[in-house]
């Protein structure tokens, strides 16, 4: 991720990042758009394929950005199996030139290459030779290479296809036919068409015609059965002889092909397939056209094989000689088991099982064992258990936990297949693969899934699709005493990726969801900018450029377009020059309208933005109360929408109580296997009900969670939420401490060290926070580290010093110095900002990578002001000042400070406040709460009310997973709180108070470890007794609270207050 800067600032920035010597001398930088490009082009070469159109193949673009990197694919990534020696031709896989085509298609095209040379009667070796389970998975075999397997080979001639694109809409073939004495191109350029099937078509056709000029003729065999139906010998997986008709060879691939895994686990669901298992499938589908025109049995292979390669095909309704069929019958049913989750029955786990054993029944044991490991790659808790293969491999020698499993089958007395031997090869791999997902993703298993990864095999830890799994294990939070050791932490993961990406060289989903040029590597911009990370993150940005111009990928996005003469931004030499080559690229092929061209140096008009607040997140479609009721009764089930539409009354004056009925009429799932989904279902209504301040509703549905009892992340907070509610703090902690560490979440983290601090535990509760604190994302911890702080009495300087102790100076949080935000947060919170914190907030921090200083000011401003009663213009300024930016959404929270003080110094005539009155129910909690000040300023005290009530159930939106309020800089329960009391200040109406009052009781249950509920009780409450407790429990947690301070609470003492602590 890099800076959000204008062009003439990227310009600068990236100048600046040349090498002294090679930055002009007298000149300077140049601010012209045309000698600005004339620059550039210096840094950015020319592309082969324009330079030097006649010499082909083209170079392979992704193998050319890969070495410019200095890491190198491994070897079994990198070379091709050792095919037979009998064929005369060995023909390998596909290769690319210029810009390639992903992995399936590759396939499909050198699987037509096998049957042209099939159909002329030539001895060749076919792609499912040459390919296994490990690979190969470069783009391009190196020279080296390729003359040593010839020298291997001196008998035969080498057969390579070549394929690739020029970036807009030329097809490059190129064949090369070699032997000891030399070898012969033959090319041929063409118009790509826009789909897979439409360019495979065009590239038959090529081929024939590239095929007779390389002297690859050959004689044509007799006719062969292109037509009837598969045999059912197929599913012995090669035992016996080798099919010679192309129905029969189609049948056998299509077997082969289904019953390998599909690693793909992102969401949303992506096929990724070894290099195998392509050929296998692309084998089906080029046998299968061969077939006559109307073969419904032919058509049904190649929709199965193209939906299984990952194009988007449907699969045709079963027809009368596809359902009969002994193989293809069965695969359509494997192929559909997918979609047992949407059939009505009560057990998905218990009817995928049923279909997989009608699909097994009269077809061998190795087969079936296959067949039942496809259907646990669709369940997210299946575990495939290895001992069922290797009890049933042929020649195989089972381990001894294996043997000593009673009642399993145990292999015929031969040896095994190729084909058997692949299908042990590939599911040995996705055992531990799918195992890894398992145990992280869907059970959380962290110290399992540690111990898994620590025991691969050498082969099974070096595999790209394993590597894949052990990475996403790897992006965890890990115990990181300081930011030195977070900043390790990264340098390693993002090395890790990169060399992932050389090795499998696929431009697909994972790719792009876990790129390190992409998106942010931490939401530290000391780590994202560390000289090493960079390094890695530019690397990548050279391969990532040459994936995403990859035609036929099924990443959800499309290709990209280059226009002609582009410079390859690539392969600039300096890594350091890549983004901004690339930039100037993309600017080419979209120019700027002729209004906005200009020097790349003038002066940006200044202007307000549009928005300078952001705008309202919380149109999530509830503003139309008819259509979520539609929504309800069209899917009872449904308990999102019956939320939504439980707040969306409540927020217009509906009672909880209603709203607990009519979510609670929702009917139970029957289906036994979905439980932890159910659990999870329950949770939510629970979570936004508990933040929202009503704890006995929310209290209802965690109970529904526990009665479920699944065990779950929702499950353990639920139990640990009820006694939460009730005030039993030690069950509370101990609830806590089962989610942490099965869980490990940094709010279960904050949760427990808050609540060891309540109970006088500092060292544990230290203990429990500073090794996660410096690699954290959220303000979690920080929050934590405040309930220490605030409980010792720790002032500036000792905050500084326990920031340097504990090599905190670098942390951030959200790309924000941590540092500055937990200063203004210990600022602001039941405080008064002091003359001293304001001047400390002001200053620029160590890192200058944070633009945060004028915000956190403005804010520390506002909230003084508003406090205070002074300064009002000043604060309303430096807001001015802050919005100015652009980062709307990040100054959404000074939203309701800025339109009380802006009111106050401007009498309501400040132009800004127009929005705020222009706002309605449907707004977010920003806008809700700013409307009830701006309506309590204008004397409308029951319309502000109104909003003052909304905002508090927007407050569900934490427990919903609003990452604005989950980590806003100012805790938007307290701003409701402070909002509450200074409406109360201005109007003295009562029921502000009782709002306020109500609300404070609520979140001593809901963030009890926090003195400011306590301290706003003590102010509020007019019952002596609990007036006292209140004070003497805000006195505990932060003596010198603000607001305890007001409520001026007299015989404050240990010994009064003893009593009354926990």
């Amino acid at each position: 991720m890099r800076h959000h800067v204008g062009v003439a600032a990227l310009a600068i920035a990236c100048c600046c990042a040349l090498p002294v010597t090679a930055q002009p001398k007298a000149q300077g930088f140049p601010t012209d758009p045309a000698q600005l490009e004339a620059m550039m082009n210096g840094y950015a070469p020319l592309l082969a394929h324009e330079t030097a159109p006649a010499t082909r193949p083209y170079p392979d673009y992704f193998g050319q950005a890969a070495r410019l990197t200095e890491h190198l694919p491994t070897e079994r990534a990198a070379l091709p199996r050792r095919p037979p020696r009998g064929p005369s031709l060995v023909v390998l896989p596909v290769q690319t030139e210029a810009f390639g085509f992903g992995a399936p298609f590759l396939a499909l095209l050198g699987a037509e290459l096998d049957m042209q040379l099939q159909e002329k009667g030539l001895s060749a070796t076919r792609q499912t030779d040459a390919v296994d389970a490990h690979g190969p998975f470069v783009r391009r075999f190196d020279e080296v290479h390729l003359a040593n397997l010839q020298n291997e080979y001196p008998e035969q001639r080498l057969v390579m296809l070549h394929a690739g694109h020029d970036g807009i809409d030329k097809f490059f073939l190129s064949l090369v036919v070699s032997d000891r004495q030399g070898k012969r191109v033959v090319q041929e350029s063409l118009v790509l068409p826009e789909s897979p099937e439409a360019a495979l078509l065009e590239a038959g056709g090529a081929l024939a015609r590239m095929l007779a000029s390389a002297g690859l003729a050959g004689t044509a065999p007799g006719a062969r059965e292109t037509a009837g139906a598969c045999e059912a010998a197929h599913w012995q997986l090669g035992v016996g002889t080798a099919p010679r008709s192309p129905r029969q060879q189609a049948c056998e691939a299509l077997v082969v092909g289904m019953l390998l895994p599909d690693f793909g686990t992102e969401w949303p669901p992506t096929p990724l397939s070894t290099p195998a298992r392509l050929a296998w499938l692309a084998r089906a589908h080029a046998s299968a056209t061969r077939s006559p025109a109307g073969d419904e049995l032919a058509q049904s292979i190649r929709a199965l094989a193209m939906q299984q390669l990952g194009f988007p095909a449907s699969l045709p309704a079963p027809s009368a000689a596809s359902a009969s069929d002994p193989v293809v019958g069965k695969l359509m049913a494997l192929a559909r088991l997918d979609r047992v989750d949407q059939a009505p029955v009560q057990s998905t786990r218990e009817e995928r099982a049923r279909r997989v054993g009608a699909i097994v029944r009269d077809i061998p044991a190795f087969a079936s064992v296959l067949v039942g490991y496809r259907g646990e790659l669709l369940d997210a808790f299946g575990e495939i258990d290895l001992c069922e293969i290797e009890l049933v491999l042929p020649g195989a020698m089972p381990r001894e936990r294996c043997r000593a499993t009673p009642g399993r089958s145990t292999a015929p007395a031969r040896s095994a297949t190729p084909i058997e031997r692949l299908a042990y090869q590939e599911w040995r791999i996705a055992g531990p693969y799918r195992d890894l997902f398992r145990l992280s993703q869907s059970l959380g298993r962290r110290q399992a899934t540690d111990a898994l990864i620590a025991s691969l095999p050498a082969d099974l830890a070096a595999h790209p699709f394993v590597d894949r799994q052990v990475i996403r294990q790897s992006q965890r939070p890990t115990s990181s005493p300081g930011f030195d050791d977070a900043l390790a932490a990264t340098r390693r993961s993002s090395q890790r990726i990169l060399s992932n990406h050389v090795n499998l060289q696929r431009g697909d989903t994972w790719a792009r969801r876990w790129s390190i040029s992409e998106r942010p590597v931490s939401s530290n911009m000391n780590i994202v900018n560390d000289d090493q990370v960079r390094v890695f993150a530019d690397d990548e940005l050279r391969l990532m450029s040459v994936m995403k111009f990859d035609r036929f990928v099924d990443n959800g996005l499309r290709s990209e377009r280059r226009v002609a003469g582009e410079r390859a931004f690539f392969l600039a030499p300096d890594r350091g020059q890549v983004q901004f080559a690339k930039m100037q690229a993309t600017m080419k092929r979209t120019p700027m309208p002729a209004a906005s061209k200009g020097a790349l140096g003038s002066a940006p008009i200044a202007r307000v933005p549009n928005h300078p607040f952001g705008q309202s997140l919380s149109n999530r479609g509830e503003s139309n109360e008819a259509a979520l009721a539609d929504r309800v009764a069209a899917s009872p089930l449904d308990l999102d929408a019956r939320l939504r539409l439980a707040l969306y009354r409540i927020k217009r004056g509906g009672s909880v109580a209603d709203a607990v009925m009519m979510i609670s009429a929702r009917p139970d799932d029957k289906r036994r296997d979905e439980r932890i989904g159910e659990s999870h279902a329950w949770a939510t209504p629970a979570h936004a009900f508990f933040f929202s301040g009503e704890l006995e509703a929310a209290g209802v549905f965690y109970e529904k969670v526990i009665q479920i009892g699944t065990g779950s992340d929702s499950d353990l907070l639920a139990r640990s939420r009820l006694p939460q509610i009730a005030g039993q703090w030690t069950q509370m902690l101990e609830a806590s401490q089962r989610r942490l560490q099965r869980y490990d979440t940094e709010a279960a983290r904050r949760d427990v060290a808050a609540l060891m601090f309540m109970r006088r535990e500092p060292a544990s509760a230290w203990q429990t926070l500073l090794p996660r604190i410096a690699a954290s994302d959220t303000v979690n911890l920080w929050h934590g580290a405040m309930v220490g702080h605030r409980i010792e009495g720790a002032d500036i300087k000792q905050v500084d010093a326990w920031i340097v102790q504990n090599r905190l100076e670098k942390s951030q949080v959200d790309h924000a110095d941590a540092d500055r935000l937990y200063q203004h947060l210990l600022s602001v919170i039941d405080r008064v900002p002091t003359e001293a914190q304001l001047a400390r907030l002001k200053q620029r921090g160590a890192s200058v990578y944070t633009g945060t200083q004028p915000r956190l000011a403005a804010s520390a401003l506002l909230l003084r002001s508003a406090l205070t009663g002074t300064s009002a213009e000043e604060a309303r300024k430096a807001v001015l000042d802050v919005v100015m930016d652009e980062n709307g959404q990040q100054n959404r929270f000074l939203m309701p400070g800025f339109t009380w003080v802006a009111w106050q110094a401007t009498n309501g005539r400040e132009t800004l406040l127009d929005a705020v009155r222009a706002l309605n129910l449907d707004s977010d909690f920003y806008g809700l709460l700013s409307k009830s000040m701006l309506l309590a300023q204008e004397a409308e005290v029951d319309e502000s009310l109104k909003y003052l009530r909304a905002a508090r159930f927007e407050l569900s939106q934490i427990g919903l997973g609003s990452s604005m309020l989950q980590s806003s800089t100012v805790p938007a329960p307290y701003q409701w709180a402070l909002a509450g009391i200074l409406m109360h200040r201005k109007t003295g109406r009562e029921e502000y108070r009782q709002e306020v009052l109500r609300m404070a009781r609520a979140y001593q249950r809901v963030q009890p470890y926090f003195g400011w509920p306590f301290a706003v009780e003590a102010l509020y409450e007019k019952e002596p007794e609990r007036r006292r407790a209140a004070a003497c429990r805000a006195r505990f947690l932060d003596r010198q609270s603000f607001f305890l301070g007001e409520a001026r609470v007299s015989g404050l003492d240990d010994a009064q207050c003893r009593r009354f602590l926990w």
